[in-house]
């Protein structure tokens, strides 16, 4: 902080991710009331009267000083810098009469970044609770109204369960018939509607409405034409012949008993063959 302070030119300071100050380190001390800082030494033993002649003297010089501390023997007041025109006559009673006061000595200082820092995060963190607070107050509230509720349903049922039972069971059919019939006629009033949109989102919608309909109805009729027209060619009878295979292959045929030696001959005839009997 003493870095940013001494090298930047403006400084922002953020708070639960958001910008909460942005300027000089001037413009931050005086917009956050931190001011200056008097440390005052004091005598080892100062005596009631001393400690009491000190603050009144400190808070008629400077109406606004605010103590921050007051450990041991040193005293800590903060000073806002409104009052910085007061703060010779001030420092001339100290020094004129340090044995009134019960002081040794004491000094003024500017108060640092960091304390502004501290306090923009007091600041947020004073506001959340503000905010927790008020989302309390609000659950409280409508707890309370749930509450309400649910008596005055609890009211309601317990009515209508009376009703019920001094009116008997004759209204049972009625009620229920009813029921029925407002539940079909609300069904088929819900697939109304759904039709109703549908054609409504279709009619807007003329790409949806090419493609599922007029592009599939145009590639049947192509695939239809095409298995009309496209006719199965003649094609040119191959001969099936041993010698088209590679290397020599091996064949068995059999015969029976009443074939002759010249029905074999004439079967294999026009074949380069090897025949094994």
């Amino acid at each position: 902080m003493d870095e940013a302070e001494t090298l930047g030119d403006r400084i922002a300071i953020m708070a639960a991710g958001k910008v909460k100050c942005v300027g000089s380190a001037l413009f931050l001390k005086s917009q956050y009331g931190v001011g200056y800082t008097l440390t005052i030494a004091k005598t080892p033993q100062p005596t009631a009267e001393q400690s009491r002649a000190l603050d009144s003297l400190i808070h008629a010089r400077c109406t606004r000083a605010e103590r921050l501390s007051d450990v041991g023997t040193e005293l800590t007041y903060r000073m806002p810098f409104e009052e910085s025109g007061n703060f010779p006559e001030l420092f001339q009673s100290l020094e004129q009469q340090p044995e009134r006061y019960g002081i040794q000595l004491f000094g003024v200082s500017v108060t640092t970044l960091e304390e502004v820092f501290l306090r923009v995060g007091r600041d947020h963190t004073e506001a959340d609770i503000a905010a927790d607070e008020r989302l309390q107050q609000a659950s409280f509230v409508r707890q309370i109204s749930a509450e309400r509720e649910e008596r005055a349903m609890n009211s309601f049922t317990q009515a209508v369960e009376e009703m019920r039972r001094s009116g008997g069971s004759q209204m049972d059919e009625p009620l229920t018939e009813a029921r029925r019939a407002e539940s079909s006629v609300s069904f088929a009033r819900h697939v109304r509607a759904m039709l109703v949109k549908r054609f409504h989102n279709a009619r807007r919608d003329r790409k949806a409405w090419c493609c599922q309909i007029v592009l599939p109805l145009i590639f049947l009729l192509v695939a239809l034409l095409t298995m009309r027209f496209a006719g199965i060619g003649d094609y040119e009878a191959v001969p099936l012949s041993a010698t088209s295979l590679p290397g020599p292959q091996r064949f068995v045929a059999g015969f029976g008993e009443s074939v002759t030696s010249a029905q074999v001959a004439d079967f294999l005839k026009g074949a380069s063959l090897d025949v094994e009997q």
